[in-house]
């Protein structure tokens, strides 16, 4: 296990995924509109495997992120390949028996991947944060030690820790990072909420935490467009108090080691006043 309280620098992700600790991802399964249910069933048994989508994110990540080791990691495809038919397996599985442990990117990813990379080096502000920092940076700590005996051990994994104490995560989009599409995706899938989880955790391993920000990626063609964006103070604000919320929550259901879900009572519904 690693040591509490310090930040860790070059943890392989499958180590930090096999750390024990309570992610940003993991916690968000016990707030709304999740259940303890669903926090403990995702425990036991992960709901998310991956897919497409969250696959180019981790490429354009690496690609970006990690450029010295990427071609140490991945090999793109020299042909398309379509999956869903005998022989596009069959040539599939010949590829990946010749990549040596590589990480076979599909064809169609490649022309995404390499304009992030363009458009990631033509952004003056965000050659400005990636001047001085570290990618993947990891950091476990205890909480909650009042609310249950020894604590909760939380585990977070930054993008970009910069030197100056602001975090940033990288975020594949395949719409236009407009603020109300980039509102929307942040509250659905509550990045506001996680990045206080990675503030708390880095704040505890003796980071100076500033400020967390999110690099907003395009995947959509022909264009990759970045835009960066802070979390404003009122966003913040209310995203912590869903954090201690959620970490109370979560003491109270390990000390009496019950995990609720949705009500089985039959109750009445009526539309809100917006709905009618």
């Amino acid at each position: 296990m690693l040591e509490e309280n310090v930040i860790h620098r070059g943890i392989p992700m499958p180590v930090y995924l096999k750390e024990p600790g309570i992610s940003s991802s993991s916690l968000n399964y016990i707030v709304p509109p999740h259940t303890p249910f669903d926090f403990i069933t995702n425990q036991r048994e992960p709901y998310f495997k991956g897919n497409a989508a969250a696959n180019l994110g981790t490429f354009i990540h690496s690609a970006n992120l990690e450029r010295d080791t990427f071609d140490d990691l991945y090999i793109y495809e020299s042909e398309k390949i379509d999956k869903r038919t005998k022989e596009g397996k069959e040539r599939a599985k010949e590829l990946l028996e010749q990549t040596k442990g590589k990480t076979v990117i599909p064809y169609d990813d490649r022309q995404k991947i390499e304009a992030s990379m363009e458009a990631f080096d033509n952004h003056p502000e965000l050659k400005e944060i990636m001047a001085n920092g570290t990618a993947e940076v990891t950091g476990v700590a205890k909480f909650a030690k009042h609310l249950y005996p020894g604590g909760i051990r939380y585990k977070a994994r930054e993008d970009w820790l910069c030197d100056d104490g602001w975090i940033y995560d990288i975020k594949t989009i395949s719409t236009a990072p407009v603020d109300t599409n980039l509102a929307r995706i942040i509250a659905n899938y509550n990045y506001h909420f996680k990045a206080v989880h990675h503030m708390e955790v880095m704040q505890r391993c003796g980071v100076d935490v500033q400020g967390f920000g999110w690099v907003f990626i395009t995947t959509h063609l022909p264009v990759c467009h970045i835009v960066v964006k802070r979390m404003g103070k009122h966003m913040q604000g209310k995203a912590h108090q869903m954090w201690i919320d959620a970490t109370a929550l979560l003491a109270t259901c390990l000390g009496k080691e019950q995990w609720p879900g949705y009500s089985h009572q039959i109750e009445e519904i009526e539309l809100p006043a917006w709905a009618m």
